[in-house]
């Protein structure tokens, strides 16, 4: 498979689609080392059709510091113009071929330990049984990594870690979230009657790596901006679960996560009568230039799929290591 790009006014250039591709990820990467890593293909593979590539050309792609490959201006130039082309491509081919038709490659998944997540891996596993020669992998990780650098076709996100514009997101379905605290927390330090109260209390805070904390609770109520504050951060659900039931202060968490707490009393819902958030889970996928087939058909299988599926959380347990 190819393309042909013009060179001078007569003469045409053939280019495997395959080592453009290649070039994108090198872009986007910085790194052959980490690029080899990521698409697992030799250091030495991955020179040789670099260097084919700027031969054939005649364009110098990349200036090298160290291991760190800095695209030049011509370079930055041809990433840009062929990730549509590309792109454009690829959708031509799959309109050519059927729905049915089985797929090859690699498909790459990023999943947030979420409820029902054994669920979702069996979504996974009937696409994999319906193509058995396409290879999965699945990242398991609390962060909303940078899906085109990391080289991710789709992710499984909450509502929170979704800030990119140019990243399109699709609801699979809502949990209800709140605010709890254990009953010797709320008799050391006091009940609350308001949701202004929280910012006088010690609250369980969660945090990205590397990113801001999370403390606007302004969803909570119609009062405009509310901030909490607190000396126990985190992007554990699970921790935050534990450090509430030890009394160390105030956690916001599904609540689902907590019915059994709440059965034995081990903790309470604060501020009872304020209403529930509800968080969403999202599939997420890059904009449409960066979409492959095989994520496309993916998407639209997990999105049929999520429709034969009562995802009625109340009842039903966490994994215990849930990430925000």
């Amino acid at each position: 498979m190819g393309i042909f790009v013009a060179k001078n006014e007569t003469e045409h250039l053939f280019m495997k689609t395959e080592d453009i591709a290649l070039f994108h990820r090198i872009v986007e990467k910085k790194s052959i080392n980490d690029t080899a890593s990521l698409l697992n293909i030799p250091k030495s593979t991955i020179s040789r059709r670099l260097k084919s590539l700027e031969e054939e050309l005649s364009i110098k792609l990349f200036h090298r510091h160290g291991r760190e490959m800095i695209a030049t201006t011509a370079g930055e130039r041809f990433y840009s113009q062929t990730v549509t082309m590309i792109s454009q491509l690829e959708h031509l081919i799959s309109d050519m071929n059927t729905e049915t038709a089985p797929l090859y490659g690699k498909l790459r998944i990023q999943m947030l330990p979420i409820p029902k997540v054994h669920q979702l891996y069996s979504i996974i596993f009937k696409f994999i049984e319906l193509h058995p020669d396409l290879n999965v992998e699945l990242i398991a990780t609390s962060e909303p990594l940078d899906m085109v650098k990391h080289n991710l076709d789709v992710a499984f996100r909450i509502d929170v870690q979704i800030e990119d514009a140019d990243l399109v997101a699709r609801k699979l379905f809502n949990t209800e979230i709140h605010f709890f605290a254990s009953p010797e927390y709320i008799k050391e330090f006091g009940s609350l009657t308001a949701v202004e109260d929280l910012t006088n209390h010690n609250n369980i805070l969660y945090r990205f790596i590397n990113d801001k904390v999370i403390n606007d609770i302004s969803e909570f109520s119609n009062l405009g901006n509310i901030k909490v504050k607190g000396n126990l951060v985190t992007n554990s659900i699970s921790f935050a679960k534990m450090a509430a039931v030890e009394g160390k202060g105030i956690a916001c968490l599904p609540l689902q996560f907590v019915a059994d707490e709440i059965a034995s009393g081990t903790l309470v819902k604060v501020l009872p009568e304020m209403e529930s958030v509800n968080g969403t889970y999202n599939i997420v996928y890059p904009s449409r230039a960066y979409l492959s087939t095989t994520a496309r058909r993916f998407i639209d299988f997990v999105l049929e799929e999520v429709k034969s599926i009562q995802f009625d959380m109340v009842d039903d347990k966490m994994d215990d290591d849930f990430y925000l």
